[in-house]
């Protein structure tokens, strides 16, 4: 943690920076930083995150992860309270924005407390070209966020309920592709959804390199299946031609 704290200090040489060290737990009581810019720094909200330190009660505390489940305003919400970093710049432009910096010993992120929606859209990058390609860049973020909430739904609801918003060519495309399909767009959209879920985790969980080839199996395996149903489809219309010819 000291070594976390000294490259802070690289980026911010100001004696405004200051740190406070509290304990957690009892039984194996943890050591926790807290860092700020004394001036900038919002004194309510500092008041807050330091209390919430102070009463936590848990024992074995192990990365900063852990510390910001336990302090945060809704436990069961799904979306973070506060935003996590490995960067040393990053945690020094949260500090002069009036961040609060919360180190746990151990621990190789950061914590970067009161964080908005936006700030999750930024990269420390993005200040370091020109304003027109950052702000680009941050747009670009941004829309693929809405394409990721919206595509998925959008392509239900047009192959469910408003096929006629889908031009003719694009629809009789759609509709060749989906005769072969058994199940509703819903049920399809969801189990896409699950197996990239799948992929993702598989790739994160199995060794380098074996995830590195799973998509590249997947791909196989799907491009073999369809194949392989191609080819029984037309074995039976064979069959049943010849049976009627018979």
């Amino acid at each position: 943690m000291d070594t976390n704290i000294a490259l802070i200090r690289k980026y911010l040489s100001t004696v405004q920076l200051f740190h406070e060290r509290l304990w957690i737990g009892e039984s194996v009581p943890q050591e926790v930083a807290l860092l700020y810019l004394e001036g900038i720094v919002n004194q309510e909200n500092l008041k807050t995150v330091r209390q919430r330190i102070k009463d936590l009660e848990s024992s074995g505390l192990i990365d900063s992860t852990m510390l910001s489940q336990y302090i945060a305003d809704n436990e069961k919400s799904v979306f973070p309270s506060f935003m996590l970093t490995e960067r040393p710049d990053r945690v020094a432009d949260g500090l002069s924005n009036g961040q609060i910096a919360i180190l746990v010993q151990g621990g190789s992120f950061v914590i970067l407390a009161s964080t908005a929606l936006i700030h999750f859209f930024e990269s420390p990058d993005d200040y370091y070209f020109r304003w027109n390609i950052g702000t680009f860049t941050r747009l670009l973020r941004m829309g693929a966020m809405m394409a990721s909430l919206l595509l998925t739904p959008i392509y239900v609801a047009a192959l469910t309920f408003h096929y006629e918003m889908i031009p003719a060519d694009l629809l009789l495309s759609l509709a060749q592709s989906r005769a072969r399909v058994p199940f509703p767009p819903l049920f399809e959209a969801l189990m896409m959804e699950v197996i990239i879920e799948l992929l993702r985790e598989a790739g994160a969980r199995l060794p380098t390199k074996v995830g590195q080839t799973i998509g590249i199996v997947v791909s196989y395996a799907r491009r073999c299946e369809d194949t392989l149903r191609r080819t029984c489809t037309a074995s039976i219309t064979m069959c049943m031609g010849n049976s009627s010819a018979g």
